[in-house]
């Protein structure tokens, strides 16, 4: 059997369409053979008919009044051919109305037949592909570049410490704000620092014994000698770090100049006042003790073992510039040799801050309380004027070393916020993949 509206087959006991759900006509029922006339059968006559019957069957009836009007044959309609219908689903969406002639679609809802369901389970999706590995050289690689941008970035982050914390003026200003007493009083070499002078100078033998290392050491306290020696230390700072030109080392005239502008004190303080000739008996003592050159910048440099003068390269702008790309280019090289990974790449930085930011802060607290603590207990000049000289250097290595290792526990706490979101996926994925 074929369906009336789409045309698919389908059994011939349907009363509707499997696939449109058109409701299909009914099948008229086989017409029974009547069976044959029994000739032996008697015959009945018709009653005859009456007059009553016979004038109904007379002529039609007629108008009442007017002419006779000659009634027009009805017309037959034409046979309409009857078009195939279209799907059910079509007629809906194009307003389709059945021809005359045809049977009427089925306007109820269409069902369409339930999906087989399958009793075997979905395939699960394909499993992310697992991160490659970095490798043990990689990873060894990656550690000995770390530990090449520690240095880097100690010394960038100490070198430009003092640049900005160690310049001559602030020098100057911390040597003229200390105690004179107590700067003459420090150890140098075993005795104090004005009796250092006292014998170089050879007073005792220009004053014939007069003037003993006590009475000297009350006239240096009163002299400008602090201011003295903090523009000549200012001129060495200068010199080292700023990178002066001008040689900043004493001379003998200088030395002479201080007790020839200090004359009338002496007076005061020996009971005679220096001529010239105790002058020259100065200037002769301090060519035997080699004390000039001592004090010089070249002396200096050869008690360092390295010429003073090429420090100041160190502090430029330059070369923290220079020190500055050297590191960006170690931490990109990091970034390379772990083919990226997240939690390499902020691990190893993380370790570079933290080392870095620990030996700067160590150096800052060295270069305020170590020198002050050293100095109580040995009495050494050199610690007393660098407790004092250093405090802005250290209070910038003291900023920055705290910043570096702030900024290191940041990058550790994001590594291991991304190692357990890692270890989180991995537990994902084997789970699904054992069920």
């Amino acid at each position: 059997m074929i369906c009336v509206s789409c045309g698919s087959k389908i059994d011939d006991d349907s009363r509707f369409c499997e696939k449109c759900g058109a409701k299909q006509p009914e099948l008229a029922a086989p017409e029974i053979p009547l069976p044959e006339a029994d000739l032996s059968a008697p015959v009945i006559p018709e009653a005859p008919e009456t007059p009553e019957k016979k004038e109904e069957k007379a002529a039609p009836e007629k108008a009442p009044s007017g002419p006779e009007e000659k009634k027009p044959e009805p017309v037959k309609p034409a046979p309409q051919p009857v078009a195939e219908a279209p799907l059910y689903n079509d007629q809906m969406s194009a307003g389709y109305s059945q021809p005359a002639g045809g049977y009427t679609p089925y306007n109820g809802p269409v069902y369409e037949p339930a999906p087989e369901v399958s009793e075997e389970a979905p395939p699960l999706p394909p499993p992310a592909a697992a991160p490659s590995k970095v490798g043990a050289g990689k990873l060894i690689a990656a550690w000995f570049i770390s530990l090449l941008a520690i240095i880097v970035l100690t010394v960038l982050s100490l070198a430009f410490s003092v640049k900005l914390g160690v310049t001559g003026s602030y020098v100057r200003r911390s040597i003229e704000g200390m105690t004179a007493d107590s700067v003459l009083g420090a150890d140098v070499n075993g005795e104090s620092l004005s009796d250092n002078i006292y014998k170089g100078l050879g007073f005792d033998d220009i004053s014939h014994g007069m003037v003993d290392r006590f009475a000297f050491r009350d006239f240096m306290t009163r002299t400008d000698f602090l201011s003295f020696t903090g523009k000549k230390i200012a001129g060495y700072v200068d010199c080292i770090i700023g990178g002066s030109e001008q040689d900043p080392s004493v001379s003998e005239s200088e030395i002479i100049g201080f007790f020839e502008n200090n004359a009338e004190l002496s007076e005061k303080c020996f009971g005679y006042k220096l001529q010239t000739l105790d002058y020259n008996n100065m200037r002769r003592n301090l060519e035997k003790e080699n004390f000039v050159y001592k004090a010089s910048l070249a002396g200096l440099s050869d008690a360092a073992g390295t010429p003073l003068q090429n420090l100041c390269y160190i502090f430029s702008y330059i070369t923290l510039g220079i020190l500055l790309a050297l590191l960006l280019v170690l931490l990109i090289w990091i970034a390379v040799v772990t083919d990226r990974r997240g939690k390499y790449i902020v691990g190893s930085y993380g370790k570079i801050l933290i080392w870095s930011g620990i030996i700067v802060l160590a150096v800052a607290l060295a270069a305020s309380a170590g020198t002050s603590i050293i100095y109580v207990l040995t009495g050494w000049f050199e610690f007393y004027v660098a407790a004092s000289v250093l405090l802005p250097f250290a209070a910038f290595a003291g900023v920055i070393g705290l910043f570096e290792i702030i900024l290191g526990l940041v990058f550790r706490k994001i590594r291991k916020s991304i190692r357990a979101r890692e270890r989180r996926d991995s537990a994902i994925e084997k789970a699904l993949a054992e069920h």
